[in-house]
């Protein structure tokens, strides 16, 4: 008695272990895990041509991730201007920044924005480019 119990436990432990893995895992929604942004502007948007920024945003598909990224002026003698920011990877999208963003003279402003998550697992790099 003692060792059909036994058999129909662990029976059923390697059915239900099967099921967590094929079901489960099939179907978890992921994560999202930005490991850097590649930031770029088509007309030089501040002295801004294009460079990398290592980050470590995780979240949840779907959800946004909050971002900024300090800009400083390197003109002293004129203002300049962040009117626009877009996301380049597919799947994402700027949801809301605070542009036009006009930096000062010689100064640094911070840009501020949200990241809108695609509805699927992604890991890597993604584009943002500013004008």
């Amino acid at each position: 008695m003692a060792v059909v119990v036994v058999v129909v436990v662990v029976a059923l432990s390697a059915f239900l272990a099967v099921g967590y893995f094929a079901v489960g895992f099939g179907t978890h929604p992921g994560f999202i895990t930005v490991t850097s942004i590649d930031y770029s502007s088509h007309d030089g948007a501040c002295g801004i041509s294009s460079f990398a920024e290592n980050v470590d945003y995780v979240g949840d598909p779907g959800q946004g991730i909050d971002a900024d990224l300090p800009i400083r002026n390197p003109n002293s003698t004129a203002s300049c201007q962040i009117i626009s920011v877009v996301a380049t990877t597919p799947g994402f999208a700027v949801s809301s920044s605070n542009v036009p963003l006009v930096i000062p003279a010689g100064s640094q402003l911070t840009l501020f924005y949200t990241l809108d998550c695609p509805s699927g697992s992604y890991t890597g790099a993604i584009g943002i480019l500013l004008n």
